[in-house]
């Protein structure tokens, strides 16, 4: 049976006042393979063995060691470490038997490729732990993590895989300034949270948070993006099938020197299952945008076979009229609801990769500006009218394929070849884009074209004859396109070449015989 958290910090204190050395000192672990904390002849140091106030180190040298640290009883210690001093790495087990916890006064440091592992609950009075490179600190499952917990460097990872995750009554819960994250985590109560939030800030270095299971942030202060520090790249993917993340994700204002290069990222991103696998990730809050002024990339991810939905808000929130919005990897990004997107409209929208198909409720925004779909990249309609009618489009090497559903938009710019799929039922019109186009650039239009189906402005200026000369329709041959009196696109056939040259035999057969005549009468 294992002991009560509170027994674990009573006991601690306990444990101090026994202790039979001054505080604070080094204790090196000796073993290799299993071993007792408790006995002190496992450790090198002022004598006994290290309690409140010390510094346990597994250290090493040349060679890879593994080591397990037995707890006999209840155990406090101020820090771990796990460390090489030489091209060996250290991998520490602390193993409670399932009875017997560790409290950390400090925290845990574990560098140049080594590792330290929880088999134990884990009472923490620091936020940060010290992890570098491929060095990792784990919290096994099966067990309670409580207090806060972050990273303090920029780099290494953080496995958060206790059953159950206990905030505390602190205002931040977790923070990673840098490195990777993987959260596991079985039960995380909002009544233990105290509205604490969570932040990935990537204040030290490019910090990721890896959703493994759900996160329900509600009763909490959210999920905050990059909220501290400057030049951020902040990630939160979800990486196992059916993950949802719930509540709002908020992106926090850069420090007090600016920031030039912020990259927030959140998605799908599924790095752990097999090849050729499918995963789909649901972020079911509103995405809310404090960008202070700065010009900062909010990055909408899906990698290959995965799919992330998004079915709260994208809204500006303070100060990010100049945000730039973008679509990448090689899935599926969907946005959905009943609800607007109302992000700036001054901000771009980019399709850089994959798919961002766009299903909120017909008629709802879920483009709130313009956006541009660039080489290889697709974006889909899932139902119609999903762009603001102000928004215009540009084509720079991609595909819009409306899916069957109705849009009306701005202005139609090509700059490389692109693709317009028009499936049964579907319809597009576009503001008046005359000249809009690059010259090189082909325009292929595939699927049924009826007399309604494609509309450039309210008359036939709506695009310059140049452009209709680069348009080509993969369903249809022998045709060329034209524009009505009121701006729907109509197709004209070519005469076939026979026909041609009976049309301009006649005409010369016609002059010869005119001319023939009139010689005649001159006579």
């Amino acid at each position: 049976m294992k002991t009560p958290i509170a027994n674990i910090l009573l006991t601690s204190s306990i444990l101090a006042l026994m202790s039979p050395h001054s505080q604070g000192a080094d204790y090196y672990w000796a073993p290799v393979g299993p071993a007792s904390w408790d006995d002190s002849g496992n450790w090198s140091g002022p004598g006994g063995v290290p309690g409140v106030g010390d510094r346990a180190l597994v250290t090493t040298t040349e060679a890879d060691e593994t080591t397990t640290l037995i707890l006999r009883s209840d155990t406090a210690v101020d820090k771990i470490q796990a460390q090489s001093g030489g091209s060996g790495r250290v991998f520490a087990t602390i193993d409670g038997g399932g009875s017997y916890g560790m409290t950390l006064n400090s925290a845990v440091t574990s560098l140049n490729g080594s590792s330290v592992t929880f088999n134990s609950d884990v009472v923490s009075n620091s936020s940060y732990y010290e992890v570098d490179g491929t060095s990792s600190v784990t919290f096994s499952s099966g067990y309670t993590y409580s207090g806060i917990i972050g990273s303090s460097g920029s780099s290494g990872t953080i496995n958060l895989y206790s059953d159950i995750f206990d905030g505390g009554a602190e205002n931040i819960a977790l923070d990673m300034r840098g490195g990777i994250l993987n959260w596991r985590v079985g039960s995380f109560s909002s009544t233990n949270l105290n509205a604490g939030v969570l932040r990935v800030s990537g204040r030290y270095g490019a910090a990721t948070m890896n959703l493994e299971s759900s996160l329900d942030l509600s009763g909490s202060g959210g999920l905050y993006l990059g909220y501290s520090g400057t030049n951020v790249k902040a990630s939160t993917y979800g990486v196992r099938d059916g993950v949802e993340l719930s509540d709002n994700i908020i992106t926090g204002t850069a420090g007090s020197g600016g920031a030039s290069v912020n990259i927030l990222t959140l998605g799908a991103n599924d790095n752990t299952a097999t090849s050729g696998s499918t995963s789909e990730v649901t972020f079911a809050g509103n995405y809310e945008m404090r960008d202070g002024g700065n010009a900062r990339t909010h990055r909408f991810h899906a990698a290959d076979n995965n799919t992330a939905v998004f079915s709260g808000v994208i809204k500006d929130n303070g100060g990010s009229e100049n945000a730039i919005l973008e679509k990448t990897g090689e899935g599926i990004v969907i946005f959905s609801g009943a609800s607007a997107n109302t992000y700036s409209v001054g901000s771009s929208f980019l399709v850089k990769s994959g798919t961002l198909r766009l299903s909120k409720d017909s008629g709802v925004d879920a483009l709130a500006g313009d956006v541009e779909v660039e080489s290889g990249a697709t974006l889909e309609l899932g139902s119609s009218n999903q762009i603001n009618d102000s928004g215009n489009l540009v084509l720079s090497g991609g595909t819009f394929d409306l899916g069957g559903n109705q849009e009306e938009l701005g202005t139609l710019s090509l700059t490389a070849d692109s693709t317009l799929i028009l499936d049964s039922g579907s319809s597009v019109a576009f503001s008046n884009s005359s000249g809009l186009w690059e010259s090189d650039s082909i325009l292929t239009i595939t699927g049924t074209i009826d007399s309604m189906s494609i509309r450039f402005g309210t008359d036939e200026t709506g695009l310059t004859e140049t452009q209709l000369s680069q348009i080509i329709f993969s369903d249809y041959s022998e045709v060329t396109a034209s524009l009505d009196e009121s701006g729907y696109m109509t197709l004209v056939p070519i005469p076939e070449a026979s026909v041609f040259s009976l049309i301009i035999g006649a005409s010369v057969l016609g002059f010869v015989s005119l001319r023939r005549r009139s010689g005649r009468n001159s006579e």
